[in-house]
């Protein structure tokens, strides 16, 4: 099955490209799911932070335990660089994804909810995390609301609304609401 770079989004292209960067910047040969998640995080106006934050996952320290994960994993001098299986079947679970929600681009929230389900290392953290396939799924529809992916620049369309909205249950919890 051949994966056509064209069907990624901008964003996600920007992660891909950074998960290698993350892997040279390490010293690692192979491009592992902590590599993608790591790179996932760092995206800034996408809705990997939102989705996440909106799971009361604290981002922080998930990006501080991927960073440790990465850590521990072997170095290699010199090399070429490769994609290892599993960042493979997690970007053909993606593009399933994007099918299954009827989306015209592959998204970061797609390759989110893949890895959730193809990844070992990097799904275990975000699973510590109390992230699941199907809470990530119902905070995604809140979050997009009915917008589907039909272009490679989606997140500037549906991230109006976080940028406007505020989560009154977190304030509330928080004793940050004036009555």
């Amino acid at each position: 099955m051949n994966m056509n770079a064209q069907r990624f989004t901008i964003k996600s292209q920007d992660a891909l490209q950074g998960m290698q960067q993350i892997a040279e910047e390490n010293g690692h040969q192979e491009i592992k799911d902590l590599h993608l998640l790591a790179a996932m995080l760092k995206e800034t106006e996408s809705l990997v932070i939102p989705v996440l934050q909106k799971l009361e996952v604290n981002t922080t320290d998930l990006e501080r335990k991927v960073e440790d994960a990465l850590k521990k994993l072997p170095k290699v001098s010199g090399g070429q660089i490769y994609l290892s299986q599993e960042v493979l079947d997690i970007l053909h679970q993606a593009e399933r994804e994007a099918d299954q929600l009827q989306d015209d681009y592959i998204s970061l929230e797609h390759i989110l909810l893949a890895l959730l389900e193809k990844g070992k290392e990097a799904a275990r953290l975000l699973q510590n995390a109390g992230v699941t396939p199907d809470k990530l799924l119902l905070a995604l529809k809140e979050l997009r609301g009915n917008q589907r992916v039909t272009d490679q620049n989606p997140e500037a369309k549906y991230q109006a609304l976080e940028k406007y909205a505020r989560n009154l249950t977190r304030l509330a919890r928080q004793d940050k609401l004036d009555p």
